[in-house]
């Protein structure tokens, strides 16, 4: 590593240099032990997640076929002004002036090997669809970083797992960064180095804790952990016919992977500047513990997902050019307001868009009261506006209504010339909505300024209802509030349609690890036999 270019805080260098006590593998390694496998880092702002995410990668620019990657959830997150793309040129043409940068494909490339197919290579790219793993396949990485881990689902990361396997004499490794996020799934990972629940600093990072080495297996869905690689194999190894322990080479022993987290904070970076951490000591509460004090529990009571200053209003529809997949997606009702019912649910529809560009667009919003005979009339009249070109999107569920909806109202539609699919949920309310609500917060949904109708109560050209939903909505148990905004119809049919128009998930794979071949040192993918 460069002279010049070094860890600027404790935290910084622990993530560069942390490893596991198990002794060594690549001859580059100078410190004692392996690398960890798996490291996550940050937990609040200011902590130099992005800094510390590019002298990673640095490491190993002077090993031959190293393919290190940097992946976000959208490629403009990678490419605004001031990003990570923008900060990697400038850094890596700092450590190395005759550093090779593609700004087309994104990829920076190291000398001084002179056979192109064997320089080291960092590249930086987008996941933004579960399913959309092309970009990573056939791909060999010798080390993957997700910078802003909580916006990507768990099966995207797991999926980038599935593909570390390398050329270079090294072990392949994946790094993560991220900002707390109370409602990811990424909090179940670092649970362990949080104050527990009764504790006057829950949720907080824990500092006896602070990168300790953890291992762990995932046998289906469950993670098994301990605080040791001897502790696993004792308490979970496979044993012969004899009860004798089988040799870790062997290929039917369990493969745990080393994990740890590392905290960082605004006071841990030098370079931060005073007003910078006076503005985040200023701040209410809850975002104070959240950004200043890194707490992944700050949520008052009834605290929502979304905030409606994160939607990107627009004047204007985009062009039809730039859409890529339009759908609208309903939730349906099936009672009028009575007096032992006041606040009935509403049926409504959400017609969404996805955008080239990799943002989404909603272009309609409607919500009414009516009964389950008046939904194909509620229907035809937005799809006679919308055309044939908008997918019509209807849940599938189990109560009462299902029969009506699967047998006459899709045939009916279909009968009309229009494009039906039938949705079945999956999952709880809460964990559909998380995808919708992480684009959202990251500012990939534009909104058309004015576009809701509630026929119900008589609004026209509002977004408010709308906003006051979704901000009703509560993110930490599912719950509704009282009144006109406690009802999450507008949600699921959100919901439904940015998984029409973004995703579907699919089950990664782990059984991608290599032979030698060639004479060339081939190092089988770690994270296989989990």
């Amino acid at each position: 590593m460069s002279n010049l270019i070094s860890p600027a805080s404790i935290p910084q260098e622990l993530f560069l240099t942390l490893r596991d006590g198990t002794g060594k593998r690549s001859k580059y390694a100078t410190e004692e032990g392996e690398e960890v496998d798996i490291i996550f880092y940050g937990g609040q702002a200011g902590g130099g997640k992005s800094f510390a995410s590019l002298l990673h990668h640095m490491k190993y620019c002077h090993i031959p076929h190293y393919k290190g990657i940097t992946i976000r959830r959208t490629t403009p997150m990678l490419t605004k002004p001031g990003a990570i793309w923008d900060e990697a040129k400038s850094l890596y043409k700092e450590f190395d002036p005759k550093v090779r940068i593609r700004n087309k494909d994104m990829k920076i490339s190291f000398g001084p090997v002179q056979d192109i197919d064997q320089k080291a290579e960092v590249s930086f790219t987008h996941f933004e669809r579960v399913d959309d793993t092309d970009n990573f396949q056939g791909s060999q990485l010798s080390s993957a970083v997700l910078d802003e881990l909580c916006q990507f689902e768990e099966s995207q990361f797991l999926y980038i797992m599935s593909r570390l396997r390398t050329k270079a004499d090294m072990k392949p490794v994946l790094r993560a960064t991220m900002n707390p996020s109370p409602d990811s799934w990424v909090k179940k990972w670092i649970s362990f180095y949080l104050y527990p629940e009764g504790h006057e600093l829950f949720g907080r990072p824990d500092p006896s804790k602070q990168a300790k080495v953890r291992w762990f297996i995932r046998q289906g869905n469950d993670m098994i952990w301990t605080d040791s690689r001897e502790e696993m194999f004792e308490k979970y190894g496979r044993r012969d016919s004899f009860g004798n322990l089988l040799d870790e080479k062997d290929k039917k022993q369990i493969k745990p992977l080393s994990f740890s987290w590392i905290a960082a904070s605004v006071y841990d970076n030098p370079y931060i500047e005073d007003n910078y951490i006076a503005f985040l000591e200023g701040l209410n509460r809850v975002e104070k513990e959240i950004l200043l004090y890194g707490s992944w529990e700050a949520r008052p009571e009834g605290l929502g997902m979304i905030k409606r200053e994160w939607f990107i209003e627009k004047d204007e529809e985009p062009p039809h050019t730039e859409i890529v997949k339009t759908v609208r997606a309903y939730d349906f009702a099936f009672s009028l307001k009575s007096d032992k019912n006041i606040s009935p649910d509403f049926t409504v529809s959400v017609k969404m868009s996805r955008l080239k560009s990799g943002d989404y667009f909603i272009h309609d919003i409607r919500q009414t009261r009516i009964l389950p005979g008046q939904w194909f009339d509620f229907i035809m009249e937005a799809a006679q506006k919308d055309g044939v070109k908008t997918d019509i999107i209807i849940p599938l569920d189990p109560g009462p209504g299902a029969k009506f909806t699967n047998g006459f109202l899709t045939k009916q539609i279909s009968a009309s010339g229009f494009f039906v699919k039938q949705m079945r949920s999956q999952g709880s309310k809460i964990d559909r909505f998380k995808p919708f609500a992480s684009m959202v917060m990251n500012g990939g949904i534009q909104i058309l300024k004015n576009c809701a109708t509630d026929y119900e109560n008589g609004v026209i050209n509002d977004l408010t209802f709308f906003y006051n939903q979704l901000e009703a909505f509560d993110s930490r148990a599912g719950k509704r509030k009282s009144g006109e905004y406690g009802h999450d119809d507008l949600c699921d049919a959100a919901a439904d349609a940015f998984e029409a128009v973004a995703s579907t998930k699919v089950i990664p794979n782990f059984m991608h690890g290599l032979k030698a071949s060639n004479g060339i040192l081939e190092v089988s993918n770690p994270f296989n036999n989990m």
